[in-house]
């Protein structure tokens, strides 16, 4: 039986790989295990606040710092393209990466266009201020919203 771990790493290379999230039958193939076995591990990884779900159908939603689905925080390296769900994930994912990337967003007051490159070697890191709209006590009250 496959355990969540494997199935959470399975998960981050496919979405390092592929720049989205795969199907549970696409990584039960994957891992050589049965798509229920990775429906479970999705739920035991959800339940420990590591992925987030879509509600109905079980499918990744989140597997942090990653987004299933496009949102305002883009991330981009090597020709391939990722969503983080915040800010401080697309921080994540350049930190996963570990190479350059560029951060396309937008301020959430006035919509300016925020263009980051961020990398080991970053200077503005420096300098760089990530302003959170909620307390991150209160992020899992709603955390697709966060």
């Amino acid at each position: 039986m496959i355990g969540p771990g494997e199935v959470r790493l399975g998960v981050l290379h496919h979405f390092v790989e592929r720049g989205g999230a795969p199907a549970a039958s696409e990584l039960a193939e994957r891992l050589g295990c049965s798509a229920g076995e990775i429906r479970s591990a999705f739920r035991q990884l959800a339940d420990e606040r590591i992925f987030v779900l879509e509600p109905g159908s079980g499918e990744l939603l989140m597997a942090m710092p990653f987004s299933a689905r496009p949102t305002p925080y883009e991330v981009r390296a090597g020709g391939r393209t990722w969503w983080a769900n915040c800010a401080w994930d697309a921080l994540g994912i350049a930190a996963m990466l570990d190479t350059a990337v560029e951060i396309s967003t937008r301020c959430p007051d006035c919509a300016e266009p925020i263009e980051l490159q961020a990398g080991a070697t970053s200077e503005w890191l420096e300098h760089a201020v990530v302003h959170f709209a909620l307390p991150p006590a209160s992020w899992w009250d709603d955390i697709a919203f966060t």
